[in-house]
């Protein structure tokens, strides 16, 4: 759990956390195709299917005010609500 100043803040973090996350999955994987390692394989799949989303309650102008920031709020409600 990430505990953020303010929302805007939550989904900047969120994007970055994101990418970083992609970016050891992406190098485990090539490590994967090198040693073909079994704990490897098992993390990549753990990595792969976790979820994570940001929580934070609902405001009028959401979308607006992240927008702003080029962020999107959109994706997260989805989530949240469990729509695709």
């Amino acid at each position: 759990m990430l505990v953020c100043i303010d929302k805007i803040t939550c989904v900047r973090m969120h994007r970055l956390i994101e990418f970083y996350w992609n970016e050891q999955a992406n190098e485990l994987e090539a490590e994967l195709a090198r040693t073909q390692d079994e704990q490897t394989e098992k993390q990549i799949a753990w990595m792969r299917e976790t979820r994570m989303a940001v929580v934070v309650s609902e405001e009028q102008g959401e979308v607006e005010k992240f927008d702003k920031w080029d962020l999107d709020i959109i994706p997260h409600r989805r989530l949240i609500r469990g729509v695709k």
